[in-house]
């Protein structure tokens, strides 16, 4: 675009913030998010803000993640800032920062409705730093105010209509004939490793 004269616009930096992201490329996507004001008069929004945690956040530089949600600018609705905060909780988990992630924590508690998510992920934060005692209150709590944790959920399009699977799950209508077909899938796979091993010996 630079070398065509074309000038980019707000779209065209969330591409470029999520490629940042997705390659890992910390220092670029901070100069290419400042160039945004500087260079070409774009005033960042949420979106650009969002890439940017989550880029320093999976980078495990959670405090300078913590520090830019905490000073974004012309929010009316505070209510806006959660899924960042929510990406913030996220990164805490990966890197084991629980320090941070209580902080995240009690802000997303204070305005989430459905904390099963927020306090799932809390006592996974400490479970992962051997904290039990305090995995423990997190699952009192959890049970105090009827929080359940909802189970995995997978889903498929096929053919325009949307199949959804949960956990443990036995609604789906052909579910008889998809565990018929996976335990095939299991005797072939089983039968193709046991002539495997019989050829190598």
């Amino acid at each position: 675009m630079k070398l065509a004269g074309v000038k980019p616009d707000d779209i065209t930096f969330i591409g470029v913030l999520s490629a940042c992201n997705h390659a890992h490329m910390v220092d670029e996507g901070r100069s290419y998010f400042e160039s945004m004001k500087t260079i070409y008069q774009i005033e960042p929004k949420l979106e650009h803000y969002g890439c940017l945690v989550d880029l320093l956040g999976r980078a495990g530089k959670i405090s300078e993640a913590e520090d830019i949600v905490e000073k974004i600018p012309n929010i009316d609705n505070v209510d806006d800032l959660l899924p960042l905060w929510g990406s913030l909780l996220g990164a805490c988990k990966i890197h084991g920062n629980v320090e941070t992630s209580e902080r995240t924590a009690k802000r997303l508690s204070a305005k989430e409705s459905n904390k099963s998510g927020i306090l799932t992920l809390l006592a996974n934060i400490y479970a992962a730093a051997e904290r039990w005692e305090d995995v423990n209150r997190v699952r009192r709590k959890m049970k105090s105010l009827g929080v359940q944790k909802l189970p995995g959920c997978s889903s498929i399009e096929l053919n325009g209509v949307v199949h959804e699977f949960l956990v443990g799950g036995s609604s789906h209508p052909e579910i008889s004939n998809i565990y018929s077909l996976l335990n095939d899938l299991s005797r072939v796979m089983f039968s193709s490793e046991e002539n495997l091993r019989s050829i190598k010996t």
